[in-house]
């Protein structure tokens, strides 16, 4: 009897079974999904992401100003690139867009062992600039996780390519019209 009692007391104590589940796969398209919940992004066979959740601070504390949409975005890219060890790859993606225009797409090359991020400023008309990382499959990598002017993706780490690859950004606006700038930015 005391046998059965102890096997009783050890089965009631031992830890339920996680039940482990694959991440949702993200909807591709530049609607808002938090950076945050795309972490750990594992359906993308050209990329994963890496997590470095200080690299976040150098984007709250930033307001856009009153300077023109290529210099503002520079100094935001700038205000991270101590935190990040990242430099600019090229020239900035520009464009104009309004909230009723289609989704803009910017495409550039990444390279294996690299990773990347990305910053977007809009003009002063802009209220909501939205910017989506996709892989070359249409991946989403990450979006930004803001309702401002100035997104950052990945705003808490960045993209890393496990093969070189042509991803894209993907820029619309969810508010608002005007000028932006994009700058994509590499380790």
């Amino acid at each position: 009897m005391g046998a059965i009692a102890a096997t009783t007391v050890l089965v009631a104590c031992a830890p339920p079974k996680a039940s482990v589940l694959p991440p949702a796969a993200p909807v591709p398209s530049a609607r808002r999904v938090s950076t945050e919940a795309n972490v750990g992004v594992t359906w993308s066979t050209k990329a994963t992401l890496k997590l470095m959740s200080p690299w976040a601070q150098c984007h709250q504390s930033f307001a856009v100003g009153a300077g023109d949409v290529h210099g503002e975005v520079a100094r935001l890219a700038q205000a991270c690139a101590g935190a990040t060890r990242m430099h600019r790859l090229g020239e900035p993606f520009a464009g104009e867009q309004k909230a009723s225009d289609k989704p803009q797409t910017f495409n550039w090359k990444a390279r294996a062992g690299h990773c990347y991020r990305a910053y977007g400023v809009g003009a002063a008309g802009i209220k909501n600039l939205d910017l989506l990382m996709q892989d070359s499959d249409g991946v989403v990598l990450g979006q930004d996780g803001t309702d401002d002017g100035a997104p950052v993706v990945l705003d808490a780490g960045a993209a890393c390519f496990k093969q070189d690859d042509e991803p894209s950004i993907v820029v619309s606006v969810g508010d608002g019209s005007g000028a932006f700038a994009v700058e994509v930015w590499e380790d």
